[in-house]
């Protein structure tokens, strides 16, 4: 996809060409944030009801739909299903009347409308379960063990969490390592990162390249929710060149006669600890932005293709889950196609950025400098820097060139970014 976006450039003399390229901490601060008045009641709330084991296998039941694809449910979705017949013969309809009638200490009705008042400020609110597929296969008994219910502040920067309130079904409060991911089932209130919220009727443009405007995935009475990853997608241009891949004047490689699409075609990460430090053990799975910086013989024509993705954390380790440290890591298959790479176009290099992408509120953006460089057959050299938005929660996992004479055949070529490992090929 194409985003035109600020920059500034620089253009270079030439160099020779080759085929063969080398390629802050933050602060602890208080963990509670601007949202702790609404965020926390419910958190509250909602540990208490759970010691009701009907109501655990009804919460349960949501979040293994995998609306999104990882273990969670948006709050919006959970607050207005329909409670099982026993509650409603008492007078409680949705999920949301259970929590207004039963607050946590007390057992009277209070008619209150913090639900509203909590999805009014922040609509991507989710509850979910991380490691649930470890939980699963661990064989843990979800019968009768109570899970506490923790907070992850939707405007603290995640770096910067060494831990996370929580209540247990008692309405006893505690702190849980933000660090180290627990061996057993922890709840937990977050933004959700795969979805995002549009007042009811004000969705995405319709894609330039389809007729029809996408449909959301789920709608609220004010709010309809959208995959992110289609809306992102969605907003591609329909062409990205013009002429055939390839037909170098000087060599030939298989991408001059290949023509088809590139893919990432695996993720790996080096070890635990930068696993970790991309993906905190509560935010579930990964979500990956790839920056291509696509290059132009004109320096002021360079721009940026956004592609995201997702993986599995359990397809990243050799071992279940979130349980303990795993020494081995395992390259995960993705297969998530990027361009079709025009050589008279783009020249002989484009550079992959990667980004861990977590959301957080409205207005909590940086800066990230997107560089790039490239060569064409004649010698002329380009380079710029284009300026994206990502969210203060995103990750820079690092950076390389991928050069067009890389084998792209079987397994495709390997690079090291940094924080992340990856093999680009095309479709076989």
């Amino acid at each position: 996809m194409h985003i035109r976006t600020l920059f500034w450039l620089l253009l270079t003399a030439t160099l020779l060409y080759s085929c063969h390229t080398d390629k802050e901490d933050i602060p602890s601060i208080d963990n509670t944030g601007n949202y702790h008045t609404l965020t926390h009641p419910a958190a509250q709330r909602l540990a208490v009801v759970l010691q009701e084991e009907e109501i655990r296998t009804f919460v349960y039941s949501a979040i293994r739909e995998r609306f999104d694809g990882d273990a969670n449910i948006l709050l919006a979705d959970l607050l207005s299903r329909d409670l099982p017949a026993s509650y409603q013969q008492r007078g409680m309809h949705t999920f949301a009347d259970l929590l207004r009638d039963r607050p946590a200490g007390s057992s009277q009705r209070t008619g209150s409308t913090w639900p509203e008042a909590l999805l009014q400020e922040l609509p991507l609110y989710q509850l979910a379960l991380p490691g649930l597929d470890a939980y699963d296969a661990k064989g843990w008994d979800e019968q009768h063990q109570i899970p506490r219910l923790a907070v992850v502040p939707p405007d603290v920067p995640l770096q910067a969490l060494d831990y996370l309130h929580a209540w247990d079904h008692e309405g006893k409060h505690y702190r849980i390592d933000a660090r180290t991911a627990p061996t057993e089932p922890v709840l937990v209130l977050s933004l959700n990162e795969r979805t995002l919220a549009y007042a009811s009727g004000t969705g995405p443009a319709p894609s330039p390249c389809e007729d029809d405007a996408l449909d959301p995935i789920y709608s609220s009475s004010s709010v309809d929710y959208y995959d992110r990853q289609a809306v992102l997608l969605s907003s591609t241009t329909c062409t990205e060149g013009t002429g055939d891949p390839g037909e170098s004047t000087e060599n030939y490689y298989d991408r001059d006669s290949n023509g088809n699409y590139d893919q990432v075609h695996q993720v790996k990460f080096p070890n635990q600890k930068t696993l970790d430090n991309a993906e905190s053990w509560f935010s579930g799975d990964v979500e990956l932005d790839l920056y291509l910086v696509l290059g132009a013989r004109d320096p002021q024509n360079f721009s940026i293709s956004h592609t995201p993705f997702t993986v599995a954390r359990r397809d990243l380790r050799e071992c279940d889950g979130l349980f303990g440290s795993c020494e081995t890591m395992t390259w995960a298959t993705v297969d998530t196609r990027t361009i079709r790479w025009y050589n008279e176009l783009y020249g002989r290099f484009i550079r992959y950025h990667m980004i861990e992408y977590d959301p957080i509120v409205y207005g909590k953006n940086q800066t990230y400098d997107a560089d790039g460089r490239t060569i064409f057959d004649d010698g002329l050299e380009t380079q710029a820097v284009l300026l994206v938005n990502i969210t203060m929660n995103s990750e820079e996992l690092g950076d390389t060139d991928v050069v067009y004479c890389d084998d792209t055949n079987g397994l495709g070529t390997y690079y090291d970014l940094g924080s992340i490992e990856i093999r680009v090929n095309q479709a076989q």
